[in-house]
């Protein structure tokens, strides 16, 4: 295998990078920052520890809608404006893409590329020596070590030089899925590795709840120094963001000066009603700019009426039901919140073939709902509402089961599947052609797949694995695998997700064999079983090109498998015919993998689970625990 020239590792890199991810993406707008003059201590506080306190990782903690991601980004744009800002990442709940560790390091190192010749170069040369760096099931520890590190030295001398003092800034870990002991623990250490010797040019700041494993991790490093949000009095900042909010209001109501708007009285008073939650005073706004100018003084005379409102969850029961859809409100945003990546407005209503502007609308003041001709996704306001919907004793009668979304979202791509999969999706005609080799594939692909039907085709089976058991889900599949399955493969394909869709396929037989009307010998179980083992036999084939499921994966399976007697007419018109030689069922190998320079130390209990000891350079040793039927690293650790 050649090594990638320069220009295709650093492209290669730039494609793995989660753009969306940094501090100023279009993705994460509206973007939450400061009010000139508010958290002006907070700030002061921050800029200080930055230029002068000697540990080097400073973490801000604060509970949910104390406004950290707003600290952040305000903290972000200033080093920015000053040439100061090295690298961030903004983790979300809400994005399937940044809410995992899987390519933190690759996104930071393609930043630190950016900012000087050299450590580009750096980063090019270690991606050229190893592509496999870039996958994410390499260790994290080689990422940091070849990426990250060797830039960041670099790095340091000139910023030494330039007298500049630099930061890296990664708010909301707590949104990182799986984000307890491991990954917090990896990422102070690695920074703690790299920031050895003082290092007096850059500190690491990050921010997040104060989650018990995070504190504890926090607490007992000594290279962290930690400021918490709660420490600073906020009522001061939430009198004036509700003032300048209210100026902004009668501005965009072209109001007449004066105008009954509330008294002092009743602005302290509000004030006082939402002290120290940013989230309450933000969304009473969004609730007062979605008002008439008619309705303005009566809506908040019911404001100040309230005997609750310091938390935010009166707000929410209050938002969903005066929407004018109080029982179509709590299943949509359970719907939404349960998407494995968020959707424009447009996509949603392919997805689940139904109108949902009207009750999306209702909810402005929760949800930020982009124009109807925007491909701008929907988003929470606040991840404040995904804790408030899946507590039930917060939410109450507006409680929606998650499983009963993931449901309804598995229907849901199901009907579409099966309304819109056709074989040979897009044209391609000739079975030999590897995708490669087609003249503007991609953009081929991108016009006969609408970005719902993508997201279908990818994520069903996730869905499926969280949801409750429903027979007319059951009926669905039982149609959908007797008559759909290969054009399903073929079009997993064609959207490069065949290698995840293949890992998910044996959670999916055995979350099936728990449902009641699932029974030995089942033909969905079959036909998915099949499909798991005719996919890995033939997954190069298939992946590089997708109609050989057709003409070469089918054809060439066992006689006696389900899925061959099925799909029969797909053999009888395929291009290659198998006279004799094959198996009658699939072999009991279902993978064979190999670890050079490593032992195996022992396996799971179901053969699903390795832990490898890798022998690296000198003494060093690394162990490693390893999906075998997948294929693939899921963790490594010194």
């Amino acid at each position: 295998m050649t090594s990638p020239s320069p220009g295709e590792a650093w492209k290669a890199l730039a494609d793995e990078c989660v753009h969306g991810a940094l501090y100023d993406s279009p993705e994460r707008q509206p973007f939450p920052r400061c009010l000139p003059g508010t958290r002006v201590h907070l700030l002061e506080k921050l800029h200080h520890a930055i230029n002068h306190e000697e540990r080097k990782i400073i973490w801000l903690s604060g509970e949910s809608g104390s406004g950290k991601s707003a600290v952040a980004h305000t903290l972000a744009e200033e080093f920015r404006s000053n040439d100061a800002l090295a690298a961030t990442f903004f983790f979300s709940r809400r994005q399937s893409i940044r809410n995992t560790p899987a390519r933190f390091w690759l996104t930071i190192s393609y930043q630190l590329g950016l900012i000087h010749p050299r450590a580009k170069d750096l980063v090019i040369r270690a991606i050229a020596n190893d592509p496999t760096l870039l996958k994410s099931e390499r260790s994290r520890h080689d990422q940091f070590t070849q990426l990250v590190l060797a830039p960041l030295m670099f790095l340091r001398r000139y910023w030494d030089g330039t007298g500049k003092k630099m930061i890296l800034l990664f708010d909301a870990l707590d949104e990182c899925e799986g984000s307890g002991y491991d990954h917090v623990d990896q990422l102070v250490d690695f920074f703690t590795e790299a920031l050895q010797d003082g290092a007096p040019s850059f500190h690491v700041v990050m921010t997040s709840r104060p989650y018990f494993h995070i504190k504890n991790i926090m607490q007992h490093s000594s290279s962290v120094f930690s400021i918490c949000m709660e420490d600073f009095d906020s009522k001061a900042d939430i009198e004036l963001f509700l003032r300048s909010s209210f100026d902004e209001i009668k501005c965009r109501h072209s109001l007449p000066v004066p105008y009954p708007s509330p008294s002092e009285a009743d602005t302290l008073l509000l004030v006082d009603k939402v002290s120290h939650r940013f989230i309450v005073a933000a969304t009473v706004v969004r609730l007062l700019k979605q008002k008439r100018s008619s309705e303005l003084r009566p809506f908040v005379d019911a404001l100040l009426q309230k005997q609750q409102m310091r938390s935010i969850d009166e707000l929410y029961h209050d938002v969903i039901e005066s929407s004018g859809h109080p029982s179509a409100c709590p299943s949509l945003l359970a719907l939404i919140l349960s998407l494995r990546k968020s959707m424009s407005v447009n996509d949603i209503v392919s997805l689940i073939n139904h109108d949902v502007r009207p009750t999306l609308d209702s909810m402005a003041a929760i949800v930020s709902v982009p124009p109807t001709d925007s491909s701008n996704p929907v988003t929470m306001y606040h991840t404040s509402l995904r804790d408030f919907l899946w507590d039930k004793t917060r939410s109450r009668h507006l409680y929606v089961a998650p499983s009963s979304a993931h449901c309804r979202l598995a229907h849901a791509c199901l009907e579409l599947m099966r309304r819109s999969l056709t074989k040979d999706v897009c044209r391609l005609g000739n079975p030999s052609l590897l995708h490669a080799e087609v003249d503007e594939f991609s953009a081929r692909r991108d016009a006969v797949i609408a970005p719902a039907l993508a997201y279908a085709v990818s994520h069903w089976l996730d869905h499926l694995c969280e949801a409750t058991q429903d027979d007319r889900l059951y009926q669905l599949i039982l149609t959908f695998v007797q008559e759909d399955l290969l054009c399903w493969i073929e079009m997993a394909s064609v959207l490069d997700v065949l290698h995840t869709c293949t890992i998910t396929l044996p959670r999916v037989i055995g979350r099936l064999q728990t449902w009641n009307s699932v029974s030995e010998g089942d033909l969905v179980v079959d036909l998915l079983y099949d499909a798991y083992r005719l996919v890995n036999e033939f997954f190069e084939p298939i992946r590089q090109s997708s109609l050989h499921v057709y003409h070469t994966a089918l054809a060439l399976s066992p006689t006696k498998i389900k899925l061959r007697q099925v799909y029969s007419k797909d053999i009888a018109s395929a291009n290659t015919i198998a006279v004799e030689g094959l198996d009658q069922h699939w072999s009991s190998v279902l993978r064979s993998i190999e670890f050079p320079d490593s032992e195996v130390h022992c396996i799971s209990c179901d053969g699903r689970l390795a832990a490898v000891e890798r022998h690296e350079s000198g003494e060093d040793r690394r162990v490693e625990l390893w999906d075998v039927m997948a294929g693939v690293m899921i963790a490594s650790k010194p």
